[in-house]
């Protein structure tokens, strides 16, 4: 980077903080006249824009020859495409966030957040459409999701990129060089220190996540993939965009589902006959006969039902098979996992759009006896569509399954 590039992206970097103070005071919801709808739209606005400016700061970082990708983005918005260019000019564009911390000899150490905690290229792609759902111009009426599940997405995501941006790395001329970039305190303005690397193969190894060579896309990283975007439909789904349902079908079918024209990608691995899978089953006496066997139509201590159901202590685990021919919905229909999971995805617009079969028509209709269900804390009233909260309990499991993400 030279002196120009840094300067603007510290600029970058103190528009995003004075961001994110109008998304605190605005994320709360009302203030003084304004709706709290209003108020809501305000603050996902500007998660919007810190995305925008953040895809404007890896232009910075690469150099001139990102910035047709950026004039791409900037027209189309398109940032799945905008993050594939990028990894063509430099694979390692993105910031790595690090946590500084004190030894016990009070040094300063250095050490590497959960992916988890903060916003990946992928987590942008979920949150800008979430952005773009909560923004797009509508018919008279409300929100698509509650006010309440928008302020839990909003948080989350707000937090994430806290964690990303609060003191990140970025690596330049093939690991040579290292510039550390801090916020710093909320009325400070952010700072830099350059570092030079002693060693360019110890800092490559340091980064979170595995990546194969440049052009090459392995099987382990075909699961990786299947599981991330599980993971963010879960997020999706928690804060109210119920039919992401119908994507983790389609990645469960990817994972999982054999036919005589095409192999899972468990199986391409050669691994289908040694994972074991948590199932959330054999909760209930065998001698009990309930109209749905699964556990998450139980009514929680609060009234309503908790999505995902917890998973039992110790966990329940299965090989592939069991898992996947498992019954897991009994009424006017015997359903298991396989069947659920291939007439989401091969009917209800996951791979295909077709008539429903009455499975289907059963599983929308679902259960009179329950009255409330609640998603990610937020009681959304009487269900609807019990296949897609019956796949969110299949993705639950498959995250917490080991032996599966261990493989990772």
């Amino acid at each position: 980077m030279d002196q120009h590039a840094i300067t603007k992206y510290l600029e970058q970097l103190a528009v995003i903080k004075q961001r994110g103070q109008i998304f605190q005071k605005f994320s709360k919801g009302a203030i003084d006249d304004i709706d709290e709808e209003a108020a809501v739209e305000i603050a996902t606005l500007q998660l919007k824009v810190i995305l925008e400016i953040l895809a404007f700061g890896f232009i910075l970082t690469i150099g001139e020859k990102a910035i047709p990708a950026y004039a791409s983005f900037a027209n189309y918005k398109n940032v799945e495409e905008f993050f594939s260019q990028l990894r063509k000019f430099d694979h390692d564009y993105y910031p790595q966030p690090i946590i500084q911390e004190k030894s016990e000899q009070g040094q300063m150490q250095w050490s590497y957040p959960d992916v988890s905690k903060y916003l990946t290229s992928d987590d942008s792609i979920t949150l800008l459409k979430h952005c773009d759902l909560i923004l797009e111009p509508r018919r008279i009426g409300s929100m698509p999701i509650s006010i309440e599940q928008c302020k839990a997405a909003n948080q989350l995501y707000y937090k994430k990129i806290v964690q990303l941006l609060n003191a990140h790395l970025i690596h330049i001329d093939n690991y040579n060089k290292a510039y550390l970039f801090q916020m710093g305190a909320l009325d400070a303005y952010p700072t830099i220190t350059q570092f030079k690397n002693v060693s360019k193969e110890d800092s490559k190894k340091n980064k979170k996540i595995p990546k194969s060579s440049p052009g090459t896309i392995s099987l382990t990283d075909h699961l990786r993939r299947q599981l991330e975007y599980i993971r963010r439909s879960c997020e999706l789904y928690d804060i109210g965009h119920l039919d992401e349902s119908i994507r983790i079908a389609v990645c469960i079918r990817v994972l999982i589902h054999d036919t005589n024209n095409s192999k899972s990608v468990l199986r391409q691995m050669d691994i289908k006959e040694r994972v074991k899978l948590v199932s959330s089953f054999d909760l209930l006496p065998k001698s009990f006969q309930p109209v749905s066997i699964f556990p998450l139509f139980a009514s929680s201590a609060k009234g309503g039902t908790a999505v995902p159901f917890p998973l039992p202590t110790p966990l329940i685990l299965r090989t592939v098979s069991e898992w996947w021919e498992e019954k897991v919905w009994m009424q006017e229909n015997t359903l298991t996992r396989k069947e659920i999971i291939l007439k989401t995805a091969n009917k209800e617009g996951g791979a295909h759009v077709e008539a429903a079969p009455q499975a289907i028509l059963e599983l929308r209709k679902g259960l009179s006896q329950i009255m409330s269900v609640k998603v990610n804390g937020v009681e959304v009233g009487t269900p609807e569509n019990y296949h897609f909260i019956l796949i969110r309990q299949f993705a639950h499991e498959l995250l917490n399954s080991e032996s599966l993400t261990g493989l990772i």
